[in-house]
């Protein structure tokens, strides 16, 4: 009980009653920490009908850990139940840190308001429900668990963790990492990177999340106008800039590829913070693998799409994005969704258009346009990876491999016929590798890098 805490456990029970949650429950718990004169305003606070203050300690320095073992106590000694863990995230940095309020209010939206989202992601299975949850399989790397520390929970999987005292209580950190130390199923509602340094205030998306991707590796000329034009022509997306470690600044072979590269990653975050994207750092290990990597760290629900939009395609017109979430939700049996390439029309005019409600389509029996596709968050969720050939790890075509998933689990794929795009080149030393790693795979496929090097010693 700390600087603001009144005014921030009145906004959390206000956003519990409102909505609906707390008829839902049967008991809540509370744990308060401070000053014993403070304890009897939060008791006249609460209705005593569903709320128990059962924890209570003047210590501040035991931080969380006293709550989250009498949530260990509780699993333990009850009949099975779904429950939340929630608390007065920022009130200890409140004048440090501007972040804190987004932060909470983010997390309160999804944990509280979204109740029902959670508990339907417990219903399928899943041990644990949050937001912003981090694994080995995020970038970097982290043992499981929810950043922030809201979270919903199945009081049979709590039942399985260490008892709280087990822990380095000195480390508040340990915290946050106790909800996953037992290798819980866990899934998310919305992984938006926020933290203490997050400005300004939170508004609420859609349900769903339009997640569009940019693998740069590319000149970072081609990355900013995939980008800008991203931006001129589309709203009501989150964007991802993932830098990859691409070795040229211009169409030469530089003499320093490291110092290359660390250039190009600080033109990279620079265009990220120009335009409000998300920079993440991979290690680049091929195209399908590079896909699978963002969908592994953005975690899509099976409402939301993961879009990629690669630096080398120029979109020609005003909200395809629009038009891709428009075929998603109007045929739930549509799995991937391709703008049409310039270079391909002539090919699939001799197909006849589909209406998806107002939108017109191609849908080619076994052709594939692979030309800036979104792919439904459901048939990723099913597929857990992109596929590529044993052939072509670096750089492959994946096409084959997506149409006999599509096949096998009765999805479909088709083409806006009035949403194009451009294949643009800019790069002939980048153009160079790619043919030799497409047309010459009895030699096997060389990483760009180590082609790069060769053709240096030459």
């Amino acid at each position: 009980m700390a600087n603001n805490y009144y005014e921030v456990i009145t906004e959390q029970f206000k956003i519990i009653k409102s909505s609906k949650l707390y008829d839902a429950c049967d008991v809540i718990y509370v744990g308060c920490l401070g000053n014993p004169k403070e304890l009897h305003n939060v008791s006249l606070f609460f209705d005593k009908t569903k709320v128990k203050i059962d924890i209570y300690n003047s210590r501040m320095d035991f931080y969380e850990f006293i709550t989250l073992k009498h949530l260990k106590y509780i699993a333990d000694n009850t009949e099975p139940f779904y429950g939340f863990y929630i608390h007065t995230k920022g009130v200890s940095y409140q004048t440090v840190y501007e972040g804190g309020e987004y932060w909470r209010d983010y997390m309160n939206h999804y944990i509280l308001r979204k109740w029902k989202d959670n508990i339907k992601r417990l219903d399928k299975g899943y041990d644990l429900c949050g937001v912003k949850l981090l694994d080995d399989k995020s970038a970097p790397a982290y043992k499981l668990h929810y950043s922030g520390n809201f979270f919903w929970f199945r009081s049979v999987y709590v039942m399985k963790l260490p008892l709280v005292d087990s822990m380095n209580i000195t480390n508040r950190f340990e915290a946050e990492l106790w909800i996953g130390k037992m290798q819980p199923k866990a899934t998310t509602l919305c992984q938006e990177f926020v933290d203490y340094n997050t400005k300004g205030k939170f508004h609420p998306p859609e349900d769903h999340r339009n997640i569009c991707f940019t693998l740069s590796y590319n000149l970072v000329s081609e990355t900013t106008k995939a980008v800008k034009l991203l931006y001129n022509l589309n709203e009501d997306f989150e964007h991802y800039i993932v830098d990859l470690g691409f070795p040229l600044e211009k169409d030469i072979i530089p003499d320093d590829i490291q110092k290359a590269q660390k250039n190009n990653s600080r033109k990279l975050r620079e265009l990220a913070g120009k335009y409000g994207s998300k920079y993440l750092k991979f290690k680049n290990i091929g195209v399908s693998q590079n896909w699978t990597a963002v969908y592994n760290h953005t975690k899509p629900s099976d409402d939301d799409i993961l879009i990629g939009v690669d630096p080398d395609e120029r979109p020609l017109d005003k909200n395809w994005i629009k038009a891709m979430e428009y075929i998603f939700k109007t045929d739930k049996t549509i799995g991937i969704c391709s703008l049409m390439m310039t270079d391909h029309a002539k090919i699939l005019s001799e197909y006849a258009k589909k209406k998806i409600g107002d939108l017109d389509c191609y849908e080619p029996i076994n052709l594939i346009n692979w030309a800036l596709i979104g792919i439904n968050g459901k048939f990723l969720n099913l597929i857990k990876e992109i596929p590529y050939p044993e052939k072509a790890p670096k750089y492959g075509w994946i096409e084959h491999g997506l149409l006999e998933l599509l096949k096998q689990h009765k999805f479909r794929w088709v083409i806006l016929c009035d949403y194009r795009v451009e294949h643009t080149e800019c790069s002939t030393i980048y153009r160079q590798w790619k043919n030799r790693v497409i047309f010459e795979l009895d030699k096997g496929q060389i990483d760009f890098i180590d082609w790069l090097c060769d053709k240096k010693k030459m």
